[in-house]
């Protein structure tokens, strides 16, 4: 974990206690939650970013015309939020069979 920054700490450290409440955690579980809490707090800065500046900006083509596109960083940020979802799928995967009240974790 010393590659991780005090915020991405602070997030894996969030993680492990809240699905510790709901399973056993394993190396592997630790490994996904290490990468999880890496993606949340890249996935939150870049939130951040598209809240202040809209998920779209304008240019004008060679044409004249104002062409319309999504800023690289929320395309960044929809890949953020899908792979924490197939993070997620994966330890649900793993709890679904030691533990019934996932439900309870996903909700918080």
């Amino acid at each position: 974990m010393e590659y991780m920054t005090k915020a991405q700490q602070k997030k894996y450290h969030e993680l492990v206690e809240k699905w510790a409440k709901y399973k056993e955690i394993d190396v592997s579980d630790e490994l996904r939650l290490e990468v999880m809490s890496c993606v949340i707090v890249e996935m939150e800065k870049l939130q951040e970013f598209v809240n202040a500046n809209g998920p779209t900006y304008t240019h004008k083509a060679k044409s004249g015309d104002i062409i319309s596109r999504a800023r690289p960083e929320y395309q960044q940020l929809q890949e953020c939020r899908q792979r924490v979802g197939v993070l997620v799928d994966k330890m649900n995967t793993t709890t679904s069979s030691t533990h019934d009240d996932i439900g309870d974790f996903i909700a918080m």
